[in-house]
């Protein structure tokens, strides 16, 4: 399930059985009602979801097919605040637990939930300075930074001549509130929903003194009394200039086919 903490806040990110995905409808930034719910964080509520990776071109790799079940069991506190937990299943096999906290306005989770975890690639220096808690959708935000540092020499996990790959450099971690429009569920249906980015950046040097600038997104699409009905994740390539190595990360997306959500 590592595939989807990026997704996720369930991953969690990464669905797309060339569904097409979500329209741009007109932009609305305005505050949300007290009445509207995002984020449903019920006891025993439950999410089913398709799940694919995407090539590297974007189309859908309709061999990666998972079913992905996300189900609110438990609590958990961080500080004075009871968090719910969020256990996931891929086709059946539990893989992770996640925990959630709303408070109608903000969707708050443990910072586990963001991480980018790869595999055969290092990424967790985005994940090592946050707090153990953040936002990761504000319907009243436009846009917050969660994270804005400096690593340096930190290895990638991979060789290159037999020299390990660092890199030295600003990272950052930025939230945006995007816009409202229609998300295609697995079952065809159309529904009204609110778009949130989360946009991981690195800049500065890798091997050989190599520049090397990337960012990967996730976007995550969120419905009234329904939460996370759609996330996806571009695919990526991080190739620093003038050298000959890269790195293809592949994207994902999941979308929902039914959500059971209790009183």
């Amino acid at each position: 399930m590592k595939h989807f903490k990026l997704i996720l806040v369930v991953i969690i990110a990464a669905t797309f059985l060339l569904l097409s995905s979500c329209g741009d409808d007109t932009a609305t930034n305005a505050p949300a009602t007290n009445s509207d719910n995002y984020f449903p964080l019920t006891q025993s509520s439950e999410w089913e979801y398709d799940a694919y990776t995407l090539n590297m071109d974007g189309t859908v790799d309709a061999d990666t097919k998972r079913d992905i079940l996300m189900k609110i069991s438990g609590v958990k506190k961080y500080g004075n605040i009871e968090y719910a937990g969020m256990v996931i299943q891929e086709n059946d096999v539990e893989t992770d637990k996640q925990y959630h906290y709303s408070d109608s306005w903000k969707l708050f989770v443990n910072k586990e939930v963001v991480e980018p975890t790869y595999e055969g690639l290092n990424l967790s220096f985005f994940l090592d300075k946050l707090s153990e808690t953040i936002v990761i959708a504000d319907l009243n935000e436009d846009k917050w930074v969660l994270l804005e540092d400096k690593v340096e020499d930190y290895d990638l996990g991979i060789e290159f001549m037999d020299v390990p790959v660092t890199l030295t450099g600003d990272i950052t971690i930025i939230c945006n509130k995007g816009v409202a429009g229609k998300v295609t569920l697995g079952d065809l249906t159309d529904v009204d929903a609110q778009e949130f980015t989360l946009v991981y950046s690195f800049q500065g040097t890798t091997i050989m003194n190599a520049p090397l600038d990337f960012s990967l997104t996730v976007h995550r699409w969120y419905a009234i009394d329904m939460g996370l009905v759609l996330e996806t994740m571009d695919s990526e390539s991080i190739n620093p200039a003038g050298i000959s190595i890269g790195v293809d990360i592949r994207g994902n997306r999941i979308v929902l086919k039914e959500a059971t959500i209790q009183e």
